[in-house]
């Protein structure tokens, strides 16, 4: 743990690869928070075409300056509100730079994992 979980539009350029993208978000994010790459994963999902709604419009594709790229990072409570700053700031950041999005357009937030309300190795989980 942690899980980063990202969602666009499809996007449509042609240099954009998941292969690439998603372990780069994955090196960037162990390496600013100093932890090991076993214990961090990292996801893409593209909503369909026209299914996401911002200001009253619909998109078939990721705009550029529409339709936030959304983040969240899930990871346990016991995180300081400074590292939780960092990690936000690390997987925009990084998210932006590999996959050539506009940070302002990307929407990031945290969602806390607390200890006993994560099954994870068989066991659930206590921290």
């Amino acid at each position: 743990m942690p899980f980063i979980h990202i969602q666009s539009l499809p996007v449509s350029e042609s240099h954009f690869s998941l292969n690439r993208i998603l372990p780069a978000v994955s090196h960037d994010f162990s390496t600013a928070l100093e932890m090991s790459q076993d214990f961090i994963t990292v996801t893409w999902q593209f909503y369909p075409p026209n299914s996401y709604c911002v200001g009253g419009r619909v998109s078939p594709s990721q705009p550029k300056h529409t339709h936030p790229v959304l983040i969240e990072v899930f990871a346990p409570d016991f995180n300081s509100p400074e590292k939780i700053e960092t990690m936000l700031t690390v997987v925009a950041n990084s998210v932006a730079a590999h996959a050539s999005i506009d940070v302002k357009n990307i929407f990031a937030s945290f969602r806390p994992a607390r200890a006993g309300q994560v099954f994870s190795n068989g066991v659930v989980e206590y921290w």
